[in-house]
């Protein structure tokens, strides 16, 4: 069964729902803020902004950006509650990281 928009937004909002939020810009269009919580791409973490004309549209962009597979996704990375997941097709799974040298 697909998910739908709000649906992959509940997800979304369960990796750190205190700063989750659906953004409105003056020109009318959407982006999805998620303070907190980047997506780590080789030695570096990247935090997604994408917009879109509709919420829908905005949320579907940010799912497709933080559910790549290629990538996993890391939440307070320097905080001391750092914590790495990836999405399984289910729900969230904790990722092991490798230590640095």
């Amino acid at each position: 069964m697909e998910m739908t928009w709000l649906d992959k937004f509940k997800a979304i909002r369960a990796l750190n729902p205190t700063n989750t939020c659906l953004v409105l810009r003056d020109g009318g269009t959407w982006y999805l803020s998620q303070r907190g919580v980047e997506r780590k791409e080789g030695g570096c973490l990247s935090s997604g902004c994408d917009h879109g004309r509709t919420i829908d549209e905005a949320i579907q962009q940010h799912w497709e950006w933080i559910t790549d597979p290629e990538y996993y996704v890391v939440i307070d990375a320097v905080g001391e509650h750092r914590r790495a997941v990836r999405w399984n097709g289910f729900m969230w799974e904790d990722v092991v990281e490798e230590k640095p040298c």
